[in-house]
């Protein structure tokens, strides 16, 4: 990650004049807070390697003028500086966030950046910057090999965990579908395997089980940030204990866990909504526990054989342990 933010810095100190003469003066004061953006932990595709691959797609085209060079790597910085996969106004926002660095100046290549930023919320371009951009940001889409989709699919799909995969799938290939009607430059057949790798793909999910009492939110987000490493999606599960001492879950947390977690990225689920989860969806599926000390593995030990009781405990997860 090093070698892509350095080349991403020394891009933008190449065109800092450039860029000056657009609009943004003290482009370089501004890029340790534009970096920052870019490596939110939510990002799994859209982030640095992305826009490191399309500035170095950018800079060396012997195809573009040194003049939309300046433009199209001021749309790359700023086009998914404002990403919030469950917003859909993360466009409208990264124009906003461009004309603040822009400050007080108004010019038509700021309309024009502006406009091109707003053309990838629907991948229609407006003029031929526009076209030679939605080009360069789709082009995994368009020429991208078998390998680099596959990858590319599991970045996205694990940029919207927060949505059930079952959901996620359907609109998923509703998208690719309407792209292969409204693009003919592309490798049909490719995207036509992308499709089955989709619909048949099987994940490895965590399931993070707790009741999160004493949980931090930096903690909390540690554990989630390990999990993403590890699993293709996250589910969250709050522990709470019934009037029975039985083991139990709620939606409805006292604990504000969707507020903990970064933009709602993970889903939170009931014991019996788990368990029609597990049933219905044919994943694996790996509970994660933590462990603070030696003296609470006979109570883990409790725990698990209490949840045996539910099918897709006896059969179909795992139990992971964290010790912190």
């Amino acid at each position: 990650m090093k070698k892509e933010i350095d080349y991403i810095k020394s891009v933008i100190n190449k065109y800092e004049k450039s860029i000056s003469e657009v609009g943004i003066s003290k482009i370089n004061d501004a890029i340790p807070g534009i970096l920052n953006m870019w490596s939110d932990k939510h990002r799994f595709y859209h982030g640095i390697n992305h826009l490191y691959d399309l500035l170095n797609k950018i800079v060396n085209s012997n195809k573009l003028s040194e003049e939309q060079k300046t433009t199209l790597i001021l749309v790359s910085v700023f086009h998914d500086i404002v990403y919030n996969p469950t917003k859909n106004d993360n466009e409208e926002e990264s124009v906003k966030l461009f004309k603040h660095y822009c400050g007080n100046n108004i010019g038509d290549k700021i309309n024009e950046i502006s406009k091109i930023i707003l053309d990838t919320k629907n991948h229609t371009p407006s003029n031929e910057n526009s076209k030679t951009f939605c080009y360069l940001d789709n082009f995994i889409l368009i020429k991208g090999e078998l390998f680099d989709l596959f990858e590319y699919e599991d970045k996205i799909a694990k940029e919207f965990q927060f949505v059930p995969y079952a959901i996620y799938k359907t609109k998923r290939i509703e998208f690719l579908e309407k792209w292969l009607k409204s693009n003919k430059d592309i490798n049909k057949n490719n995207i036509d395997i992308l499709i089955q790798y989709i619909n048949n793909r099987k994940l490895n999910i965590a399931v993070i089980i707790g009741n999160f009492k004493k949980a931090g939110v930096e903690i909390v987000n540690d554990i989630i940030n390990k999990t993403n490493k590890a699993f293709d999606k996250t589910i969250i599960a709050k522990l709470v204990e019934g009037k029975d001492k039985s083991i139990a879950m709620e939606l409805e947390a006292k604990v504000p866990l969707k507020s903990i977690f970064p933009f709602n990225q993970t889903e939170i689920k009931t014991i019996s909504e788990l368990n029609d989860f597990f049933q219905e969806e044919k994943h694996t599926y790996t509970i994660i526990r933590g462990i603070k000390n030696e003296s609470t593995i006979e109570h883990e030990k409790q725990f698990f054989e209490d949840l045996k009781k539910y099918e897709f405990c006896a059969d179909k997860a795992m139990l992971y342990h964290l010790i912190n």
